[in-house]
């Protein structure tokens, strides 16, 4: 049900949809042939993510800095920060050497976060990509704070897993909800909502699509 090269394909044919109508300098960065060098099973064991999830992050564009946002209000996380690198690098290291009380991963091993606002505001939403089912996660905590998209979901598809849905903890209150999408659908959408805006979403300023003309 998951396909590494089509969800690599879907997700970076957003990414460069938003660096290309950047007003500023271009944010994104591509990874070289083989993946990311610095995304190492090693080096991130402290996140405890799956291979198919390392090998996601591995393969697809990232910002080295949060410039732009993935969606509205929802910052893209970075992989590929010098710092954060390090500090995983160090807690793998120190998970490896045996210490307790090694800050680690929350997030269920199958998904790679892709953004979240949950730092700057109260009513929050977070978007992952589920390597397991193939799919895009979103959750919030308040109704009305992810942006509609107008495509089907395909929660019903996949509940029957029992590990389909995170439980309140780590994740938070009962009252959390959840959206489930197929990758490409979802990618799709998003591009097009944004042409159809002629305003990709999230960018700060007047910067426009140059769609139709």
């Amino acid at each position: 049900m998951y396909s590494h090269d089509e969800t690599v394909e879907a997700l970076s044919s957003y990414l460069k949809l938003l660096d290309r109508v950047h007003s500023g300098p271009e944010c994104l960065q591509f990874p070289p042939q083989g993946g990311w060098p610095q995304i190492t099973k090693s080096g991130f064991a402290c996140l405890g993510i799956t291979d198919e999830t390392l090998e996601l992050l591995r393969h697809v564009p990232q910002w080295e800095t949060r410039c732009l946002d993935f969606m509205p209000r929802l910052s893209l996380d970075s992989y590929i920060d010098p710092r954060l690198v390090a500090a995983w690098n160090e807690n793998s290291e120190r998970l490896r050497g045996g210490e307790e009380n090694v800050p680690t991963s929350r997030v269920p091993p199958r998904l790679v976060l892709l953004g979240s606002n949950q730092e700057a505001e109260e009513y929050y939403y977070k978007v992952y990509i589920d390597t397991k089912h193939g799919a895009v996660l979103m959750e919030q905590n308040a109704g009305n704070i992810w942006p509609e998209l107008g495509i089907p979901q395909c929660k019903d598809e996949v509940k029957r897993d029992a590990d389909v849905l995170p439980g309140p903890d780590p994740w938070g209150p009962d009252e959390m909800e959840y959206a489930y999408y197929r990758i490409q659908p979802f990618f799709a959408a998003c591009e097009q909502k944004a042409a159809l805006a002629r305003v990709v979403p999230g960018l700060r300023g007047p910067q426009r699509l140059s769609v139709g003309g």
